[in-house]
């Protein structure tokens, strides 16, 4: 039986570590949906023609225009959303503790922009319709991705996986 020996080095250099830490976020929001559409026999996805997104938009900037020209708080948006929201509407259209990458891409993008401060409100469309939001502000709450039982596994099996069979070499001399 022929027995092939492999020798050699890994050099493992050590550059930084990051704890992962991301600050979460509180976000009001009261969605206006599309209504309508047509749905694919096949694929069962739904589409809308123009004038249903319109019809959403106007909606949506007619709820935001009438929060501005009241009182404009925390308070006032909520009563908007338990009135017109699609969702979480019982709530107010609070969502807490969001992290990044939980919401549809624009609705993430909009609560994680650098810029955003609280009291920040806009319009953003997803693929849901049109969602008015209210930016709340930083949540008490921090994540880390490091606390992921899954990436922490994935690490593991990945370090276990590198060291294998590697034995310890004393710093070799000049």
């Amino acid at each position: 039986k022929e027995v092939n020996e492999y020798t050699g080095y890994q050099i493992v250099i050590y550059v930084s570590s990051n704890d992962n830490l991301m600050n979460l976020v509180d976000v009001q929001h009261i969605l206006v949906k599309f209504t309508g559409g047509t749905t694919n026999s096949s694929t069962g996805v739904v589409t809308y023609t123009q004038a249903e997104k319109n019809a959403a938009r106007e909606k949506a900037y007619a709820i935001l225009k009438e929060w501005r020209s009241g009182e404009a708080t925390k308070e006032s948006f909520a009563e908007l959303a338990k009135k017109n929201s699609k969702d979480n509407a019982d709530e107010g259209g609070l969502y807490e503790d969001i992290y990044p990458g939980q919401m549809v891409t624009n609705f993430n993008d909009w609560c994680f922009d650098e810029s955003r401060q609280p009291g920040d409100h806009g319009i953003v469309e997803t693929e849901y319709g049109y969602h008015i939001m209210y930016f709340v502000g930083n949540s008490d709450t921090v994540y880390s991705d490091a606390n992921d039982t899954a990436t922490q596994e994935q690490y593991t099996l990945w370090l276990d996986d590198l060291f294998a069979g590697a034995q310890y070499v004393p710093q070799l001399e000049n």
